[in-house]
């Protein structure tokens, strides 16, 4: 009964800590440790175009002109790179990894902008459906995380275009 107390301890800290720092700037991720958001056939092409992580990938494809720029010097079609950035968008916030990015896509949050619109409540509700049946993550937020998330969301000015 204390182990399961432990855990169930471990988990609302969890949870108070990603409520807490939901306000804080992202994670980012190397490159290779997201092989499913950006898949290693690219990871070579990136990297000798200096991009080593999400958060500068995120940064030379968030608007247009810079997806145009670094699809003319990796040969990335503006299509995949435009797909990477708006998944890499909801990274800006402290929270959402790419698992619960994932869910978010699949209950229609794509951007940050929908995310700055969405209701925590529904939104955490539209999250379990599509997570139902795709079972991208084993645990799903609470909608006071989600709420938080969107919280920090709304204080964020979107960049993507």
């Amino acid at each position: 009964m204390v182990g399961l107390h432990r855990k169930v301890a471990g988990l609302l800290a969890f949870g108070a800590a990603l409520v807490v720092s939901a306000s804080a700037s992202a994670s980012h991720y190397m490159l290779a440790d997201v092989p499913d958001v950006v898949p290693a056939q690219h990871h070579a092409t990136l990297l000798k175009a200096g991009i080593e992580n999400t958060a500068q990938l995120y940064e030379r494809a968030v608007t247009k002109a810079a997806r145009q720029s670094l699809s003319s010097a990796t040969g990335i079609d503006v299509q995949t790179l435009g797909h990477w950035a708006r998944f890499l968008d909801i990274m800006q916030l402290a929270g959402p990894g790419p698992k619960m990015v994932r869910v978010l896509n699949a209950a229609g949050v794509d951007t940050l902008v929908a995310f700055q619109k969405a209701d925590a409540v529904s939104l955490v509700q539209r999250m379990r459906q599509a997570n139902a049946g795709n079972k991208y993550s084993e645990v799903l937020p609470s909608s006071d995380v989600v709420g938080a998330w969107i919280d920090a969301a709304r204080k964020v000015k979107p960049r993507l275009e």
